[in-house]
């Protein structure tokens, strides 16, 4: 508790600013789990665009439809844990939206 008061001064302008920080680094980090998500979101599109070529070409059927399922699945849960106000774990209905995504 000792100290002058310009330094008491600073030292609570840091905690203040402390709160901002904290709210940038969960902005992105909520950027780079959308980001990472919207890669994985990408490499299904592929298989789904191989899959569709595979059909058309030797008219085979593929099924390539089924991988838009959990591409909307993934996409959803990726955006729900964006925009959550937790951590990556701990949201119930992401989680399970990644569940049926990976099951899928």
């Amino acid at each position: 508790m000792s100290g002058s008061p310009r330094r008491m001064a600073r030292r609570s302008w840091r905690l203040s600013g402390s709160r901002s920080v904290f709210h940038m680094i969960q902005t992105i980090g909520s950027i780079l789990v959308l980001y990472s998500w919207i890669v994985v979101a990408i490499l299904l599109l592929f298989l789904f665009l191989i899959g569709r070529f595979y059909e058309m070409q030797f008219r085979q059927r593929s099924y390539f439809q089924l991988f838009v399922l959990p591409l909307v699945l993934f996409l959803a849960g990726a955006i729900w844990y964006a925009f959550s106000t937790q951590d990556f774990v701990g949201v119930p209905g992401a989680d399970l939206l990644f569940l049926l995504g990976g099951l899928s």
